[in-house]
């Protein structure tokens, strides 16, 4: 937490994007600039917190419905990574938990595995959920299963290609990341800088 809240605050953060786990990090750095900007000056902005996430909108394990989707997973089949072929992808789709019923509903409590079909399928069409179980009303979920595989597995593929480039271009990436580094550093120079000042080291 405390390094978190120096990356935020060191940078001028205004608005932090995180996952309900990790709020409490950005209350921490909320606290820490609020503080010394009391009891020095105005030096820290203290940033706003944006929820990404919910116990409900969060996508799940393919494998393990219940749990959230992580990288961390045993399985490797529990979660999509960006840089999956199109054909593991649909296999991943494919392999994913569900339940005895073949009719598609939205019920996170009562059938975790198709909701989160469901509710990945709606994200990635723009669909709402009720208009997705209509479309595939009737069809057996390995239909279902195969049109979310090829959906997810499209809107990937521009991805894939620009990181494919990306790979043939080693020298690109390293002038990338050195030109951020530099304009990393030269803000947290200056805040750093106002940081010392207020504290009397400088």
């Amino acid at each position: 937490p405390v390094l978190q809240a120096a990356d935020i605050l060191l940078y001028n953060s205004t608005h932090v994007p995180v996952g309900e786990d990790q709020a409490h990090h950005i209350h921490f750095a909320r606290d820490v600039a609020g503080t010394f900007n009391n009891v020095y000056e105005e030096v820290f902005t203290v940033p706003e917190m944006i929820l990404c996430d919910s116990s409900q909108n969060r996508v799940r394990s393919l494998r393990s419905p219940l749990s959230k989707m992580s990288k961390s997973e045993a399985s490797p089949t529990a979660c999509i990574y960006l840089t999956d072929p199109a054909e593991e992808i649909q296999q991943k789709f494919r392999r994913a938990v569900t339940d005895m019923t073949t009719a598609l509903s939205y019920e996170p409590d009562t059938r975790p595995g198709v909701s989160n079909l469901v509710a990945i399928y709606a994200a990635f069409s723009g669909l709402p959920h009720v208009e997705v179980c209509k479309k595939f009303a009737g069809q057996e979920t390995p239909v279902f299963k195969a049109a979310i595989g090829d959906l997810v597995a499209e809107h990937f593929e521009p991805l894939r290609e620009k990181l494919a480039d990306f790979e043939k271009r080693p020298e690109y990436i390293d002038e990338v990341l050195h030109e951020g580094a530099m304009q990393a550093r030269s803000i947290a120079s200056e805040v750093l800088g106002r940081v010392k000042a207020a504290i009397g080291l400088r």
